[in-house]
């Protein structure tokens, strides 16, 4: 039987594999019926990078099966977010994170979760925030690992390429 190698890494936005990871962001987005478009693409990953970006991932065997993006989230654009300025200072935000198809349900999810929570402690951050749209069903996956939608920001079809009415939810859990 062989063994598997996980490996699991912190790198600086621009020290990514851009392609591969937008492959892999773009592949997570795709399983959702209601989106209709590309989520992203090599140049729209660094373009949505704040400065001081990094980008947690997890290679299985030397292939990128999961990825996300993390900031101090006062580096965020606010305008379209759906969080409080207030509720930014202090926090790291969690975000493009993705998995790919073939390997969702292996725990990768949990585990670069559980390493954000970990940096973020280690950073001296008090919490950690992170979006999402609530049709794509992962407000239940988060909800249970101690986060709660702080707010949230129904929007019309089309925007996000995302068919019919939408909620985009800003969560936070504190450490």
């Amino acid at each position: 039987m062989e063994t598997e190698t996980v490996e699991l890494a912190l790198l600086p936005a621009r020290e990514i594999d851009t392609a591969e990871t937008a492959a892999v962001v773009n592949a997570a987005f795709a399983r959702y019926p209601i989106y209709h478009g590309t989520r992203t693409s090599p140049e729209g990953l660094l373009a949505e990078s704040p400065a001081g970006a990094e980008f947690l991932q997890i290679r299985r065997d030397g292939r990128l099966v999961a990825t996300a993006m993390l900031c101090p989230a006062t580096a965020l654009e606010v305008d379209e977010d759906p969080f409080e300025p207030e509720q930014l200072p202090g926090s790291l935000y969690f975000g493009l994170a993705a998995v790919a198809p073939d390997a969702m349900g292996g725990g990768y999810g949990r585990r670069l979760l559980a390493e954000t929570e970990r940096i973020a402690r280690e950073r001296g951050y008090t919490r950690v925030v992170l979006s999402t749209v609530r049709e794509f069903g992962l407000v239940e996956y988060y909800g249970p690992l101690g986060y709660e939608v702080v707010r949230e920001v129904t929007y019309p079809a089309g925007h996000f390429d995302i068919d019919g009415e939408h909620h985009h939810c800003g969560m936070v859990k504190a450490l």
